[in-house]
């Protein structure tokens, strides 16, 4: 090798060495504190809130874990629920004879021990330091009864708006770049 080209690999050795030392001190610092220690995800790319709903049937009517929503949104609430009680009530209705049918919106537990209902809130973080393999932290995970003196329909309605309604500062308190006012999660605050 020549002496030029020996001192230009060691400039640019040098060089990638003063670049990656910038970027490590000038980086977001972005750190979750989870019940297993800190966790530090570096610049966050994108950040999805998450719903899994499954009904754990005790009967034996349905079955017995019936996935409801995988990987919902969280802030839909309760649109994609209908399909899936579509779903059920096709199911529920199976060996059921034309006349004795009920409809996804008239199915009503038999008993008021016979379902529970199951959310699982959590956020998937797709960032500089999980870029492969995204992080996903559990925000929660909360059982509900469904009574029999309402329908499912009504009873996971109720239940989806109430855990939005107290999972959403936990929420928001874990998101880095989302707008947590235009979805819902905290008030604006306005000045005059």
């Amino acid at each position: 090798m020549k002496t030029w080209q020996i001192l230009a690999l060691c400039f640019s050795i040098m060089l990638s060495i003063a670049a990656a030392a910038f970027y490590l001190k000038y980086e977001p610092e972005t750190l979750l504190t989870t019940n297993y220690g800190t966790t530090y995800l570096g610049q966050v790319f994108s950040e999805r809130v998450m719903v899994d709903l499954t009904i754990v049937d005790k009967s034996g009517d349905i079955s017995n874990d019936e996935k409801l929503i995988t990987g919902g949104s969280f802030y839909d609430k309760t649109e994609p629920v209908n399909e899936a009680l579509v779903k059920i009530s096709n199911v529920y209705n199976m060996n059921t004879e034309e006349k004795d049918r009920l409809e996804y919106d008239e199915i009503a537990p038999k008993s008021d021990d016979a379902y529970k209902l199951n959310i699982r809130t959590y956020i998937i973080y797709s960032s500089s330091n999980f870029s492969d393999n995204p992080y996903t932290l559990t925000v929660s995970e909360q059982a509900y009864r469904l009574p029999a003196n309402q329908t499912l329909k009504e009873t996971i309605d109720s239940a989806i708006e109430t855990n939005f309604n107290n999972q959403k500062e936990a929420v928001a308190n874990h998101l880095f770049i989302t707008d947590t006012v235009a979805f819902g999660l905290e008030e604006s605050v306005s000045t005059k």
